[in-house]
């Protein structure tokens, strides 16, 4: 299980929010993320080619939090042998 995940910053561009890639730390900070990643792209001004690619940075979140879960279910099955 990777130990750097992708986390969500919104920076200022043309007036308009864009949210950027970074690393997360862990499922909560990832979802966290994710959470206002969601809310940005759930805004009406945002043009279409900036919610396409909020939700391709969306859907590797997405895939993090999985990864941090299988992670976590891994670590919990191994207590449990």
């Amino acid at each position: 299980v990777p130990t750097s995940r992708n986390t969500v910053k919104t920076v200022w561009l043309d007036g308009q929010s864009q949210v950027m890639a970074s690393k997360a730390k862990n499922y909560d900070e990832a979802y966290s993320q994710l959470e206002k990643l969601v809310a940005e792209i759930e805004k009406p001004e945002r043009s279409l080619d900036s919610i396409a690619k909020d939700v391709k940075k969306a859907l590797e979140l997405i895939e993090q939090c999985r990864e941090c879960i299988r992670g976590d279910k891994e670590k919990i099955d191994k207590m449990l042998e």
